[in-house]
């Protein structure tokens, strides 16, 4: 029999970031409005940045002296990690990856092997769109990957779970005008 799909998949890259997380972490995320704020290695994720910017651009506001001192730090403390990553071959924090994405749930490609209805806090940046979308995802599967040519040999399936109304209809937009656009490409080579 086959599978009936809820919306429009297509292939795309986005700015993925994703975190393993528990019930009670994203019950805190939802109710504070603050994303988790490191990774397994302890690295800041997308979001945080994004607090520490709006935080320094209401400071600016005060006193654009102070504003300009905490952008250095901030600055400082952004090239100090990436020589930390660099040297210890750490993921980038938000990686362009190939993922096939709808307004459901997603495939992507992972180092590591991730469990069946494990939570995973995703921040997924579309072309063309300064914020990440924020979603709760359960993994429906992972497989190892037969033909992994790089360190991503698992691919994971997962289902978003819950994800803000606004950010759900901005994803069936992107998809759709994404798919006619493929449609025009394919119409156009024959």
């Amino acid at each position: 029999m086959e599978e009936r799909r809820r919306f429009f998949r297509i292939d795309d890259k986005v700015g993925l970031y994703f975190k393993a997380i528990s019930e009670q972490e994203w019950g805190q995320y939802k109710d504070s409005g603050i994303a988790p704020t490191t990774d397994s290695q302890g690295l800041p994720c997308p979001a945080l940045e994004q607090q520490i910017t709006d935080a320094i651009n209401s400071l600016r506001q005060v006193s654009g002296e102070a504003a300009e001192v905490a952008w250095l730090l901030n600055t400082k403390v952004n090239g100090l990690m990436e020589l930390i990553a660099e040297d210890t071959a750490l993921p980038e924090l938000v990686k362009s990856m190939d993922v096939n994405i709808s307004a459901c749930g997603m495939a992507f490609r992972a180092m590591k092997s991730l469990q069946q209805n494990q939570l995973l806090y995703l921040e997924i940046t579309l072309k063309q769109q300064e914020q990440p979308l924020i979603a709760l995802a359960k993994v429906v599967s992972c497989s190892e990957l037969e033909e992994a040519a790089s360190l991503e040999q698992f691919l994971v399936r997962v289902d978003f779970c819950d994800i803000e109304p606004d950010a759900q209809e901005l994803l069936i937009q992107y998809v759709v005008k994404q798919q006619g656009q493929l449609l025009q490409q394919k119409k156009h080579r024959k």
